[in-house]
C-alpha cells in the first residue's frame, strides 16, 4: 500500500498510525517566544567558551548567588560573562567542552542527509507517505557495522514543498574536533554515493535514478545522485546509546543533558521539565536514574 518503497518478501514491519515529524525550526521558535513571554531573555549568537561555579560569593554579586554566595559563571567569546545561581548546559556536539568531565563518555560523529525533489506526485506528501526508518542497512565497504536509513515526506509548510528527507543514522565516522567542523565540511562525492547505496533498495526514487541515470522525471538532478541538495550534521551518542540526564560530579549547580542524537529534539519538553526540576528543586518525578551521568561514574 505505499509505493513509494520497495518491500522484499522477507521484509518485517511495523506500522504507527500516529507517527508522525516534528518540524525543529517552528518548535524552537515557538519554544522561544513562550519562555519569552513568561519573562526570559534570550540572547542569541553568543558563544560560551566555559563554565566556572565559584563556591563563595562577594557582598557585590549577592543578589545572583544562593544564601551561601556560590554562583555560576558563564565565560562567553566577547567577554560580556554571565553570572547565574544555576545553569542548565544542552550544548550538543559542544557538551564535552562545557563540561569536561563528560568529555570522553560521548563521542560525535558525522551524519549525512539529503533531499530529493519529487515535484507535483502527491504520493510523496505527509497525508500519503509515512516517517520512516529501515534498520538495518548495512555497507559492507565502510566501518559502519549497523546503520540504518530514515526519511521524511514532503511537508507542505516547508520552504521546499516538494521535497523528501533522506538520511542515514548511525554513521561512525568520528569526528575529533567539533570546532572545525563549523562551518560544515561539503557532502562529498563518497558521502553521497554512500546514502545512494543505502536508500537504493528500498526508496523509490533512489532507485529509480540508479537504474535510469537519465532524467526520466523533472525531479531527477543531472547528477549521478537523485538528491537535489545534501549537508552533514553532527550526533553527540553516549558509549550506551541513551541520554545523559542529571548533574555533574564536579558541580553543585550546574545540570545538563547530552547525547541525545538521533532521538532526543521530540523529548525535549519532557527533558527541560526535568532539568527545571532538578535545578529548582533538586529531584524530579519523572523516571530518569537510567539516565544518570552516575552510571559512566561522572
Amino acid at each position: 500500500s505505499y509505493p513509494q518503497f520497495i518491500f522484499q518478501d522477507d521484509d518485517i514491519g511495523l506500522l504507527e498510525p500516529g507517527g508522525g515529524f516534528v518540524r525543529p525550526e517552528l518548535a524552537v521558535r515557538a519554544a522561544l517566544d513562550d519562555a519569552m513571554e513568561g519573562g526570559a531573555k534570550v540572547k542569541e549568537n553568543v558563544c560560551v567558551t566555559s563554565i566556572e561555579e565559584v563556591v563563595e560569593g562577594t557582598d557585590d554579586n549577592r543578589d545572583s548567588c544562593d544564601n551561601d554566595g556560590g554562583h555560576v559563571i558563564l565565560h562567553v567569546e566577547d567577554g560580556d560573562d554571565i553570572m547565574a545561581k544555576k545553569v542548565i548546559v544542552s550544548g550538543g556536539a559542544w557538551m564535552g567542552k562545557l563540561i569536561p568531565e563528560w568529555s570522553s563518555h560521548l563521542h560525535v560523529t558525522r551524519q549525512i542527509q539529503a533531499w530529493i525533489d519529487v515535484g507535483n506526485d502527491a504520493s510523496y506528501e505527509s497525508y500519503e507517505m509515512p516517517t520512516w526508518i529501515r534498520s538495518s542497512w548495512s555497507d559492507s565497504s565502510s566501518d559502519n557495522d549497523e546503520v540504518a536509513i530514515y526519511g521524511i515526506p514532503a511537508d507542505p509548510l516547508s520552504n521546499e514543498p516538494s521535497w523528501i528527507k533522506v538520511a542515514i543514522h548511525g554513521r561512525n565516522d568520528i569526528v575529533d574536533d567539533v570546532d572545525e567542523a563549523i562551518p560544515r565540511p561539503l557532502v562529498t562525492n563518497g558521502e553521497m554515493k554512500e546514502l545512494q547505496l543505502a536508500a537504493q533498495d528500498f526508496l523509490r526514487p533512489v532507485a529509480d535514478t540508479t537504474r535510469t541515470r537519465k532524467k526520466q522525471h523533472s525531479w531527477l538532478s543531472s547528477s549521478p545522485y537523485p538528491f537535489i541538495e545534501a549537508q552533514s550534521c553532527l550526533y553527540t551518542n553516549s558509549p550506551d546509546g541513551h541520554f545523559i540526564v542529571g548533574q555533574p560530579q564536579m558541580y553543585k549547580r550546574v545540570y545538563g543533558a547530552a547525547g541525545l542524537s538521533g532521538h532526543g529534539f521530540k523529548m525535549t519538553p519532557a527533558l527541560g521539565k526535568v532539568l527545571s526540576d532538578l535545578a529548582l528543586d533538586g529531584t524530579t518525578s519523572l523516571p530518569i536514574d537510567f539516565l544518570s551521568p552516575k552510571r559512566f561514574g561522572i
